[in-house]
Formats: structure tokens, sequence, C-alpha cells
């Protein structure tokens, strides 16, 4: 879905797509986006398009593990703005709010840890990542400089 909004006198698309708190949604989150970088937005960069698809993937994760601690009956909005040179990306939810982004500290390679990479590949991979609480909502926006070819 998208929405056109005028500010001003330029007009701002916010492209958004809901989904259910499951892990099946991820694929489904990350076709949407590649088609919608393809279409809307035309960026052909494919390595930029997998690099946000990583991020937007283990921030949705995120939230379905921890925020919503794995419960399936919930849902996750993602909305889509680009403009300016920079893409925004801001995933809401309804669950627990996270109270530790400033505690992101790099993993050491040595511990071979499963998990526990997350964070770091947010901050790594995008400009910016901020977190919100606004109205019973919580919001992960994640920024990053639009491709020299879009």
């Amino acid at each position: 879905m998208s929405n056109i909004t005028t500010l001003g006198a330029s007009e701002v698309a916010v492209h958004e797509l809901e989904v259910e708190s499951e892990l099946a949604s991820l694929g489904r989150l990350r076709d949407w986006f590649t088609s919608l970088c393809d279409t809307a937005i035309e960026v052909s960069d494919r390595a930029w398009i997998d690099s946000v698809n990583l991020a937007i993937t283990e921030a949705t994760t995120n939230i379905i593990r921890h925020a919503y601690q794995s419960r399936h009956d919930q849902s996750i909005k993602m909305r889509v703005h680009a403009g300016d040179g920079q893409m925004t990306i801001r995933l809401l939810h309804t669950g627990t709010p996270f109270d530790g982004p400033n505690a992101i500290q790099a993993p050491d390679p040595l511990d071979l840890l499963e998990g526990g990479y997350g964070l770091f590949l947010l901050d790594t991979i995008m400009d910016s990542v901020s977190y919100e609480e606004f109205d019973q909502m919580q919001s992960i926006t994640l920024a990053k400089n639009l491709p020299a070819s879009a």
C-alpha cells in the first residue's frame, strides 16, 4: 500500500505493509521491500538492497522474539519513505519497549556465539537507528543514504 502526502511544494510517498508477528512473515517483508526498490524507488544496487533487507530482517526478528515474546497474534507495520537522498524505514509494533539501544557493542568474533549480532548488524549496516515510544506504539527507525544510482 502506498500513500502520497503533499508537504509544501513536494509530494512524499510513504509505502506501508503490515504483517503478522511470525518468522514466516520475514520472506514477505523482504520480497515486498525488494519489489518496492525495483519499482517505486528505482534502486538497482543489489548489494545495497540486500544489506537493507538484512537490517529489516534483524529488526523484525527482534520485534517478534523479544518485543512480542514469539507471540504470533500481533502485527508489525513497515513504513518506507525515500526522499532527499535517504531511505527511512519505520517498523511499528505494540510490544515491549526496547530499553538498551545505547548498549550496542561489537561481539567478540572469537566467542563464536550463535546469536547476539542483530543490534551490532543494524548499527553497522544502517546510517542511523533510533528507537521511540509514542501512543502505546514502539518504533524502530532505520535510515540509510540511497545509492548514487537511485
